[in-house]
């Protein structure tokens, strides 16, 4: 398969995955809106979870509909938007150097590395992986000043760039401080920041919907752009 056909076909997997997370979001934000109507027009309706035995009814419900959509549904999708966007770029720049691996061409790699490999592409393989996993805890700015080392990312701001730092960092908040901001955060996200130190991060559904939307032409951008390069 040429690069070409590669970088289409993992883009079309990104943003079906995209939009299947938020179909996701959509789809069972709707539900409990719909549970919520169900109870404003008096029916009683009951969940029991077996595992822990809990129920909730009809007097749970209105609460507890809007934290579940709120809270859990939109920090785990939040969450898969982020992580499907890593993956994207992880795997073009992987399939990118493959094909070119010249970027590398003054890395070094061990003698036992090297000993323990069964040809030059394994060899290239090692340096590849190796360094991308350094890259991939950088911060987002550095692998869009990587990306367009190699493809010229004409369509990509530098706002557009600060923005996804921000939700990086949001997410890294949800995932590594139980969504409490601290001094990390505001660093990461420097202009763009949304809080203060100790403070409760939050999402609401205009901030989720613009951070998808926002990683959707991103990926959209980066493969375009590549494409384009590489059929001149």
């Amino acid at each position: 398969m040429l690069l070409a056909d590669k970088i289409g076909e993992i883009r079309g997997q990104t943003l079906t995955a995209l939009d299947a997370s938020h179909d996701f979001y959509s789809h069972t934000k709707n539900v409990w809106r719909m549970t919520q109507r169900m109870v404003e027009q008096g029916r009683e309706i009951a969940f029991r979870n077996l595992e822990t035995g809990n129920v909730i009814d009809e007097k749970d419900i209105p609460v507890l509909a809007q934290r579940y959509v709120s809270g859990y549904l939109a920090s785990a999708t939040f969450q898969q938007f982020i992580a499907q966007f890593e993956t994207y770029i992880f795997k073009f720049l992987k399939i990118w150097l493959n094909q070119y691996p010249h970027k590398y061409a003054d890395r070094k790699i061990s003698f036992q590395e090297i000993i323990n490999s069964s040809s030059k592409d394994e060899i290239v393989e090692k340096v590849i992986d190796k360094n991308l996993k350094t890259l991939a805890y950088s911060q987002p700015a550095e692998w869009f000043n990587f990306i367009d080392d190699i493809v010229n990312l004409k369509s990509i701001s530098s706002d557009q760039i600060a923005e996804l730092s921000e939700i990086k960092a949001s997410r890294d908040v949800l995932v590594h401080n139980n969504g409490v901001v601290n001094e990390i955060y505001v660093a990461k996200s420097g202009t763009q920041a949304r809080f203060r130190p100790g403070e409760k991060l939050e999402l609401p559904e205009n901030y989720h919907r613009a951070s998808w939307a926002l990683i959707k032409e991103l990926v959209q951008n980066i493969s375009d752009e590549a494409i384009k390069k590489l059929t001149k």
